[in-house]
């Protein structure tokens, strides 16, 4: 039963949404749309009337609560715990499904008790749930997770380990994190440490001796040079060279380092977003990554899941590589086509992905891809045709 300070704490609320930046609702215990200011109205609502509707139907156009599909509900975590929640959900809009972090706290009356919700709603500007070339592209609830912890981190300023398998899009993260920062205007330099080998991948890292004693700064200015500012992503940690680990390490306790056989102390700025393919720990165990650089770079960890784990997103990235790799846009599935294509398990990520479906559109006729013309491993994994009965 609704008391009259219920009633009053809603009012109360219902008149400062307009004032917040953010669009934002006002939702009752049973789910159902209390009230809503311009913001949420204007970017969510369209020309509907939404007051009185459950927030799921607005937000994903369900019947049912997100929870049930399979998503996370963080209003329902929240009225179960009392405390605040967010999720990353993907919502209808007027202009399509978005990537959009939920953000839910309880609103308690002056006894204390929990009477409604007030969810704050912030589109990602670095995610697709449409095929798009300039961001993130997923909708599987393994993506949306990622996506969550990679919005949380970006705009700090500490050191950030990715972790996840070769071809999982480490690389495009570690871009999307950069992008987010507060270093976005600043360079963004990727470098494979996939085979480096001493001197050279000092050299490359801090300079050499030999720029200390020119009167200009080189033409190829090292990477921590060249960085000042933004950021470096540094591919497969593990490979870098003991000796230019332990140099790293000091460059980011002191933001000062000396060119190989300098004397000269030089400062530096920059975030370091480091990717490993293998577990950190083992590469520790292994001798292969000094512990004391694992510590520094290790606390904000974010992994990026396979494509196994996201099969539902396989149909969307597929769309996305036959709009990225020339020749190929305009293609199209035929029957078939999809089944065979999710029967495979991917070991290559998403970098195998783009490899099979360039190979299939080479043997396309007429921008049909059939089964047949997708790679002999493919074909031989896809399910029976369905015998007629």
């Amino acid at each position: 039963m609704q008391t009259d300070s219920d009633d009053a704490t809603r009012r109360r609320l219902t008149a400062v949404l307009d004032c917040l930046p953010h669009p934002t609702i006002l939702v009752r215990p049973d789910l159902i749309i209390e009230a809503a200011n311009q913001r949420f109205r204007s970017v969510y609502a369209g020309e509907r009337e939404i007051r009185g509707r459950p927030c799921h139907e607005v937000s994903h156009g369900s019947p049912r609560p997100c929870d049930l599909p399979g998503e996370e509900c963080p209003l329902l975590r929240c009225r179960r715990s009392g405390e605040p929640r967010r999720a990353f959900h993907v919502h209808s809009t007027p202009r399509g499904p978005e990537h959009v972090a939920v953000t839910v706290r309880p609103v308690r009356n002056s006894a204390g008790k929990v009477t409604s919700f007030v969810e704050t709603f912030r589109r990602s500007t670095i995610a697709s749930a449409e095929p798009r070339l300039d961001r993130l592209v997923g909708r599987s609830p393994a993506f949306n997770r990622m996506l969550d912890r990679v919005e949380r981190v970006a705009r700090g300023d500490s050191s950030v380990l990715l972790t996840g398998e070769p071809g999982s899009g480490r690389e495009a993260v570690a871009r999307a994190l950069h992008q987010l920062s507060c270093r976005s205007r600043r360079p963004f330099l990727p470098v494979d440490c996939s085979g480096a080998r001493q001197p050279r991948f000092e050299a490359d890292l801090f300079g050499s001796a030999d720029d200390d004693r020119a009167a200009e700064l080189p033409l190829e200015a090292s990477l921590l040079e060249a960085a000042r500012g933004g950021t470096i992503y540094l591919n497969e940690i593990g490979e870098v060279p003991a000796a230019a680990q332990a140099r790293l390490l000091r460059a980011l306790e002191t933001w000062k380092f000396r060119r190989s056989g300098g004397w000269r102390s030089l400062e530096t700025d920059f975030r370091l977003i480091c990717s490993a393919s293998s577990d950190p720990q083992s590469l520790v165990d292994e001798g292969r990554l000094m512990p004391e650089l694992l510590l520094r770079v290790g606390g904000l960890s974010i992994r990026v899941p396979s494509l196994r784990e996201r099969k539902d997103d396989l149909e969307l990235l597929i769309e996305t590589e036959l709009r990225r790799l020339e020749g190929c846009r305009g293609c199209r599935l035929g029957e078939g086509t999809l089944a065979a294509l999710r029967a495979y398990t991917y070991p290559g990520n998403l970098r195998e992905l783009g490899a099979v479906v360039q190979h299939a559109c080479v043997l396309a006729t007429d921008g049909v891809i059939l089964p047949e013309h997708l790679p002999r491993r493919l074909a031989e994994r896809r399910p029976p045709s369905p015998t007629p009965g």
